[in-house]
This record gives C-alpha cells, structure tokens and sequence, in this order.
C-alpha cells in the first residue's frame, strides 16, 4: 500500500509516485491494456510522422502540431499512471487543443496559413476557439471534453478539489503528486487514447490527401479495432461502477 509517510520530502515523493504506478498497474489489469494499446499507438504516430515526404511548409506543420500533441499525450499519460489526475487531465486539455487544430488544417489543407500564424505566433484562423466552430460536430465533442477537462483539472474548481483525497482500502489519503486510485487513473488514460485516435485519424488524412497510403495500414487497423474494443470495455466497467454507487 502506498501512503503518505509524516515526514516526507520531493525525493520520497518520486520514489512513491512510481511505487504507485506499480500499484496502479497491478490492482486492474484493464489498465495495463490501455497503457499497452498507448504505447503501440505513440509507436504508430512516429512510424507515421516518418514516412512524411511532403513539399516544406506542409511538412512543419505537421510536426509542429502532431508533435505538441504527443508530447502532451506522452506527459498526460505518465502523470495519469502516477495518479496525479488533475494535472494529468490538465496537461492533456493541451493536446486536446493542438489534436483539434491539425484536423482543421488537413481538412482545410490552409498549410500556409497555418506556417504563417505560428511564426508570427498569433493565432486567428487556427485559434483553437474559431476552429472548435468550423469543426461542426467533431469541434462540438471536442469542446465538451475541454470543457470538461476545465472543470475537473485546469481551473480551480469544486470538483477538482474533491480529487485532492483519495480513498484506498478503506483508508483515506491525501493526493499529493500520486495516488493509488485505478479507477480515476483508467479515466484519465481512456481520455488520452480518445486523443491519440483523433490524432492518428489526422495523420492518416494527410497521406490520403496526397493519395499515398502508409507501410502499416494492417498495423493501424489492428489498432483501431483494439481501440474499440477498450473503449466497449471501460464504458462497461463504468456502468458497473454507476451500478455499485447506485
């Protein structure tokens, strides 16, 4: 069991945030499926993002974007297995934001807009709120999870407060840092496999709208069936949980 010791300083606090992603990892095995579907889609991104052979400006932008985002994803995820679950959910708002901003620019293919507002680092076209608008349906499911990530992460807020306790074994702890808390921290690492697919959804478009496929199509497709697997199985996880609570 992973607690909070009475005298306790930052080193103890990082050997403990890993003693609780172990702990995590360990006490729901579905969590260990999500994180292992993670890592062959960080995998995925890069194999993508390797086999670019666009003209210049197209080609920055992309790894401009597409690189925030899984930078984002990648420290989301880990701060997540830690059980730091506000600020993992705080930092994903972020590839949220930059996932939402590539699938406008490929669907509008504006590549020289979009070179020309990051260099001069004013955004108007490409303003996450603008493109939320243009983006009909998809803009309107993204928004409601940013702000939904808003409310339990980014701003201080009642509920993100009520994560600062956590309840393990029957015994209560404060949250600070890490936690053993699998159930909050499966959320947070479904919420980063939503934006890893949406961000592979970009990815593979650029190349369609070049009228090239990639070397791991089988690959992605694999993964995309796994995806909907997990999430078939987390909705049912939650729905049991609805159920206990009830």
């Amino acid at each position: 069991m992973v607690g909070v010791e009475q005298k306790v300083d930052l080193l103890t606090i990082f050997k403990l945030q890993e003693a609780a992603a172990d702990q995590n990892l360990k006490r729901l095995p579905l969590l260990q499926q999500v994180m292992s579907f993670l890592s062959q889609g960080i995998a995925i991104e890069y194999r993508i993002l390797n086999e670019m052979a666009f003209e210049a400006t197209k080609q920055t932008v992309i790894r401009l974007l597409a690189g925030d985002c899984i930078s984002h994803i990648v420290v989301a995820t880990r701060l997540g297995l830690w059980g730091a679950i506000p600020e993992a959910l705080s930092i994903l708002r972020g590839a949220l934001e930059s996932g939402a901003q590539l699938e406008y620019i490929v669907k509008e293919n504006i590549y020289q807009t979009a070179i020309y507002e990051i260099q001069s680092k004013r955004f108007d076209r490409i303003a996450y709120d603008r493109i939320k608008v243009e983006l009909g349906e998809l803009g309107k499911s993204a928004d409601r999870l940013h702000g939904r990530l808003s409310d339990l992460a980014s701003h201080s807020t009642g509920r993100r407060l009520s994560l600062v306790e956590y309840n393990l074994d029957g015994e209560d702890y404060d949250r600070l840092g890490f936690s053993v808390d699998p159930n909050w921290v499966l959320h947070a690492e479904y919420l980063s496999m939503l934006c890893l697919m949406q961000l592979t959804t970009s990815l593979y478009s650029v190349h369609t709208q070049e009228g090239k496929g990639v070397t791991i199509d089988d690959q992605i497709l694999a993964w995309k069936i796994c995806f909907d697997q997990l999430c078939t199985r987390v909705s049912e996880m939650d729905q049991r949980s609805a159920k206990s609570e009830s």
